[in-house]
C-alpha cells in the first residue's frame, strides 16, 4: 500500500483526499513538490518521482476524483431544479414516490441526482466524445465501449456509491423505464480498481448515513438494503418528515461487482448490521458473511414497500427487518434446508464455502 492509498476524511470540514494531497495542502505546495519532499524524507521511494508517473497520478487520481465530484454536484442541482416529465417519470418508476424536489425531500438531493447521457459520457470518455464532436461523426460516446446501449437514455437518475467515506467509487445510472429486468439500471465504477481480485468493490450507497448519531428508536443498529431502490425509497420517504437520515445504506452485487471489503470502515459503535433484500440469494449472504452481520429472513424490496399497507413508516420497516433477522450463519442454515441438494451446493460455492 502506497501513501496515495491512505485516505483521509473529516466530516466537519468536508476534507476528503489521500495523504499526499493532505500533505500538499498543509505545506502549501503542488503535488510534484510535495512528492519530492516525501522522497527526501524517505516516505516515498525515488522511483515514484518519475515525471510520467507523477503526471499519471495527478491525472488519473486527483483530477479524475475532482471531475467526479463536480459531476455529482451538477447532478444534485439538476434534480433539485429540473421539473421535466422524464425526470419525474424516472423517480416515480424507480422509487414509487411522486415528490422529488429539494424542498419536499429536505436533503434528498444528497442521495439522488439527475443527468443526461452526454454528460455521463463526457465524464467517463472525454476524449471519445470530443473527437466525435470535432469530426462530425453521427452519434456520441465511446463506440463499442459505450455504457448505454440502444435509445431512450437521454435523461438519467444518478446515485453515487462510496468505497471510503467521502470518495465516490461508482455510480448507479437509472434510465428509460427504470426496469432492471430490461437493462434500464447500470452500475459503473468510475475509479480504478486493484488488479487480480475476483470482484470489483462496489461500495455503499448513502454511506454517510451510517455515521449519523444513534437513532432514537433504532439505537446503534445499522441497516443495509441490497435493493438500491428500496434503500432510496425508505430514506426519501423518511426525509419528508424528518431532517435526520436513517442509519440505512444500499449495497450492490452482480457477477462482477460486490460490496465485500469495506465493512471495517463502518462505525465501531455499531451493535449489529442487519441486511435485507427482495431475494434471499448469494449476494445477500456473501455480503452478510463479509460483514459478520444479520440477515432478515423476510423479503423486503421496493415492490413490497409499494404493495404493503401504508401505516408502516420507514422506521417501522427497519424495526420489522431487525425483529425478523438472525445471524448470517443461522439464516444460511434456514435457506439451505429449503433448497434441493444441488441448489444448496451451488449456493455454498457461490458464496465461497466449499
Amino acid at each position: 500500500m502506497g501513501l496515495s492509498d491512505v485516505w483521509q476524511h473529516r466530516t466537519a470540514c468536508g476534507l476528503a483526499c489521500d495523504i499526499i494531497e493532505l500533505a500538499a495542502r498543509t505545506q502549501g505546495l503542488d503535488i510534484a513538490a510535495t512528492m519530492s519532499r516525501l522522497v527526501q524524507l524517505k516516505l516515498v521511494p525515488p522511483e515514484k518521482m518519475v515525471p510520467a508517473k507523477v503526471q499519471r497520478y495527478i491525472r488519473e487520481q486527483i483530477e479524475h476524483r475532482r471531475n467526479v465530484n463536480e459531476f455529482w454536484s451538477r447532478c444534485r442541482g439538476t434534480l433539485a431544479h429540473d421539473h421535466n416529465y422524464p425526470t419525474r417519470h424516472l423517480v416515480t418508476q424507480y422509487t414509487g414516490l411522486r415528490h422529488y424536489t429539494h424542498s419536499s425531500w429536505r436533503g434528498g438531493d444528497q442521495l439522488l441526482g439527475a443527468s443526461t447521457r452526454i454528460e455521463v459520457e463526457q465524464l467517463l470518455y472525454p476524449g471519445s466524445t470530443a473527437y466525435r464532436a470535432r469530426s462530425g461523426r453521427a452519434g456520441h460516446g465511446a463506440g463499442r465501449s459505450q455504457i448505454f446501449q440502444g435509445g431512450g437514455w437521454d435523461h438519467l437518475l444518478v446515485a453515487p456509491y462510496y468505497d471510503l467515506p467521502g470518495r465516490i467509487a461508482a455510480f448507479l445510472f437509472i434510465g428509460r423505464n427504470a426496469d432492471p429486468n430490461q437493462g434500464d439500471i447500470i452500475f459503473k465504477r468510475v475509479l480504478a480498481f486493484p488488479p487480480n481480485q475476483p470482484y470489483r468493490e462496489a461500495g455503499l450507497q448513502m454511506l454517510d448515513c451510517l455515521f449519523s448519531p444513534p437513532h432514537q428508536h433504532l439505537q446503534d443498529t445499522l441497516f443495509i438494503a441490497t435493493d438500491p431502490a428500496a434503500a432510496l425509497r425508505l430514506q426519501l420517504d423518511h426525509l419528508r418528515s424528518y431532517s435526520l437520515m436513517l442509519p440505512l445504506a444500499g449495497s450492490y452485487g452482480d457477477q462482477r461487482h460486490q460490496t465485500t471489503t469495506m465493512w471495517n470502515c463502518l462505525p465501531l459503535t455499531a451493535r449489529k448490521i442487519v441486511f435485507f433484500s427482495p431475494q434471499l440469494d448469494e449476494h445477500l449472504i456473501r455480503q452478510a458473511r463479509a460483514a459478520d452481520g444479520w440477515v432478515c429472513t423476510k423479503r423486503i424490496g421496493v415492490r413490497d414497500l409499494r404493495n404493503a399497507p401504508t401505516f408502516r413508516t420507514p422506521v417501522q420497516w427497519l424495526q420489522y427487518a431487525e425483529r425478523n433477522s438472525m445471524h448470517w450463519t443461522l439464516a444460511l442454515r434456514e435457506i439451505l434446508r429449503r433448497l434441493p441438494l444441488h441448489n444448496a451446493e451451488t449456493l455454498l460455492l457461490k458464496i465461497g464455502i466449499s
